[in-house]
């Protein structure tokens, strides 16, 4: 399933995504529960903002579709419950080591 970094750490400037990527996630990590004893793997995905034609006007920072692409199949070999590119790969060492420095981060407007 396809998540957000914002479901990880929340957006100041886009609640109500935030908390649609807050569910996503909180969905993923209870049906991965009834999932794992039938031999499911169930991953989240959570890529950064990815270059594509919806997000050409933004100026942000963005990975290329390939990048997420290859690191999704990497995930799923290595039957991972997560992956993350870009600029998530830094949110589960900052949710442990800084997580309200993270949250300060992501919260600005």
């Amino acid at each position: 399933m396809v998540g957000s970094g914002y479901g990880w750490s929340p957006a100041g400037r886009a609640p109500l995504y935030s908390a649609s990527k807050a569910a996503i996630r909180s969905f993923v990590k209870a049906l991965r529960f009834q999932l794992e004893p039938h031999g499911v793997h169930l991953m989240e995905v959570v890529p950064p903002t990815i270059d594509t034609p919806a997000t050409a006007d933004r100026k942000v920072a963005k990975i290329s579709p390939d990048v997420i692409a290859v690191a999704t199949l990497k995930g799923i070999v290595e039957r991972k419950p997560a992956v993350f590119a870009g600029q998530t790969r830094a949110i589960p060492l900052m949710l442990r080591l800084a997580p309200a420095t993270l949250e300060r981060l992501t919260g600005q407007r």
